[in-house]
């Protein structure tokens, strides 16, 4: 297990789920300076699944994302909306912006850290 430092880098789902689909997210994560985060409601309702293509008919088929190990062994940590401050900025950014990338912003604004988005509006 790695020794945990701050988070500094909160992730949306699509770039969880892109460095997942790497089939390298541990070397990537941990040649990472930066402690990565993300938020709880992105691993319990978003990051669920990738899609490859099938070896026999070329179909994408999707696979379940399983991240528990990389957050056991410190490589992701799982962050919470902890304070009123927060699900206000949450509840703010959700109506101009998914729900995924709304509570990964708010996070990242109240808690003073990077946030990793592939999406111009977030």
């Amino acid at each position: 297990m790695m020794e945990r430092r701050p988070v500094s880098l909160v992730l949306v789902t699509s770039c969880l789920l892109n460095l997942y689909a790497t089939e390298h997210f541990r070397e990537i994560t941990g040649s990472l300076r930066e402690q990565v985060g993300v938020a709880d409601f992105v691993l319990k309702e978003e990051a669920l699944f990738i899609h490859r293509e099938a070896p026999t008919d070329g179909q994408d088929e999707p696979v379940p994302v399983d991240l528990p190990p990389f957050v056991s062994e410190g490589l992701v940590e799982v962050l919470y909306l902890q304070s009123p401050d927060e699900e206000a900025t949450f509840v703010d950014l959700s109506a101009p912006i998914d729900d995924g990338e709304a509570v990964t912003a708010a996070l990242a604004l109240h808690r003073g850290c990077s946030i990793a988005t592939d999406d111009r509006k977030a």
